[in-house]
């Protein structure tokens, strides 16, 4: 078997795929190690797909039972579902995408080695295989695509049962009553919606004062208001200073005294990345606390011919986000061009309701000084909302000079899929002229776009007309 390469992929996640397809398609000789058999790393096996799938089924299952996403459900039972028919889809999504990427490397001509990747140079790894095996590679190039797992503090009593991280919530036994999710950040929010969802009571425990700051406050709120339609409780501002177990329950204990109880604790508060099972240092690199690593614009670490990408490097640390910096540093490690570095990068969280986001929002767009027009659309007013019984808000900010979208905010249906109008919008400086101009189709969800344009038409058309008021010769 061949070992020295042009470029080696440490990691088969989104960043790790997609530089390793982009250098194959480069005519790049390229290995691909991943620790596991199953390909496709955290997205496709501990977070994004099994999280989404489900969601999806949670969805299912609060409308009508629906026998291909959850077989041998009795619509009639009280409590119809079993942890197993729950997980029934999100394995069945998992084992398609991970055969889909081994397929795909095969295609691109990527040598797929399995094994636990260390450095031994700056351009030399060591593959330790399952049964203690150990390879030795080189690579002119190497791209740090190893992903992140929860993070776990040792005083937090995880037994996979009682208390479980965002990984072990996937091997439930059986669906609790209850649950207390910490960490109200995008991951501990989405399972807690998802949970309440299907009925759970819910206590979500954010220790900051404020819940996901990084999005727009309107829609935050928003949400906050489709989680007390559910049996969910959000604790702003609570920090949990112990965590125990009994023989049948979970307690938290709270900083303002408080003690909570429930059937099980999911502890989603934080990430770690793998990058200190790398042996950095033979390398030349090293990781924060956390393990992240740093890079520049172009993803390059420290070291020259290495590149890093993906959950390693920190925020956004999300699929899409990730499947392009590998891209974008894998040509960049080739003296190709890789990435614009004021990319305009999509957030999509998803929780019930969904939210997605783009550009600047209205507070930024305030504090940067940006005389914004902020056009408004209720979901649940279109008529693919009323006929689908789905509500949301979305929310387009215009620059009032030069009347170009900067932002675009979404919470409701479809909200992930209808903010790529706004994103080809900003990226080709397209105005409001240009969204209201267009033609939707209708009925459909993505008209709510034209909608929330002509929302800020008619305030720029307002402003900018003459007073109806004329004065009199006098000044009367």
């Amino acid at each position: 078997m061949r070992t020295d390469f042009d470029l080696v992929v440490i990691g088969s996640g989104p960043a790790g795929e997609r530089g390793a397809e982009e250098a194959a398609r480069l005519g790049k000789s390229v290995a691909l190690i991943d620790n596991r058999h199953d390909l496709g790393g955290n997205s496709c096996h501990t977070g994004t797909l099994p999280s989404k799938t489900l969601r999806e089924s949670s969805l299912v299952l609060s409308r009508a039972v629906d026998h291909a996403f959850l077989p041998a459900v009795d619509e009639h039972d009280e409590h119809p579902v079993t942890m197993s028919a729950f997980m029934y889809r999100a394995q069945q999504v998992m084992a398609k995408e991970s055969l889909r990427i081994r397929s795909a490397m095969e295609q691109s001509g990527v040598t797929v080695i399995a094994g636990t990747a260390r450095f031994s140079g700056p351009h030399s790894l060591v593959v330790t295989g399952s049964e203690g095996s150990t390879l030795a590679l080189t690579g002119s190039c190497i791209l740090i695509a190893c992903g992140s797992r929860p993070l776990r503090p040792k005083s937090i009593p995880f037994d996979g049962q009682r208390v479980l991280d965002s990984d072990q919530v996937l091997h439930l036994e059986k669906l609790p009553k209850s649950m207390i999710v910490v960490g109200g950040g995008v991951i501990g929010s989405e399972y807690a919606t998802i949970f309440s969802n299907l009925g759970l009571t819910v206590h979500l425990i954010e220790p900051k004062a404020v819940h996901l700051p990084f999005i727009d406050a309107e829609i935050v709120t928003y949400l906050h208001k489709e989680m007390g339609k559910r049996s969910l409780t959000l604790e702003l501002g609570c920090s949990v200073t112990e965590v125990s177990v009994s023989a049948d329950q979970a307690f938290v204990k709270l900083s303002d005294g408080r003690t909570l109880s429930a059937d099980c604790v999911l502890y989603a508060l934080g990430r770690a990345t793998n990058a200190d099972t790398l042996d950095l240092d033979k390398a030349g690199l090293s990781a924060d606390e956390r393990g992240k690593i740093s890079v520049d614009k172009d993803y390059h670490t420290s070291v020259s011919h290495i590149a890093a990408a993906g959950d390693v490097i920190g925020f956004p640390a999300l699929a899409a986000t990730s499947a392009d910096q590998g891209r974008a540093a894998v040509r960049e490690l080739f003296g190709l061009t890789g990435t614009d570095p004021q990319k305009l990068l999509p957030y999509g969280i998803y929780t019930i309701p969904e939210i997605s986001t783009i550009g600047v929002n209205e507070s930024e767009a305030k504090t940067a000084g940006i005389d914004a027009v902020i056009g408004r659309c209720q979901i649940g007013e279109t008529a693919r909302g009323i006929i689908s019984g789905d509500d949301g808000l979305l929310k387009l900010v215009f620059d009032r000079a030069s009347r170009m979208l900067i932002g675009a905010h979404c919470i409701g249906a479809r909200a992930t899929d209808i903010i790529h109008t706004a994103l080809f919008c900003i990226r080709l400086r397209g105005t409001v002229d240009d969204l209201t101009e267009a033609v939707f189709n209708y009925p459909t969800i993505s008209g709510a776009i034209k909608i929330a344009a002509l929302d800020a038409l008619w305030q720029l058309e307002r402003a900018s007309a003459p007073s109806e008021k004329a004065e009199s010769p006098d000044g009367g």
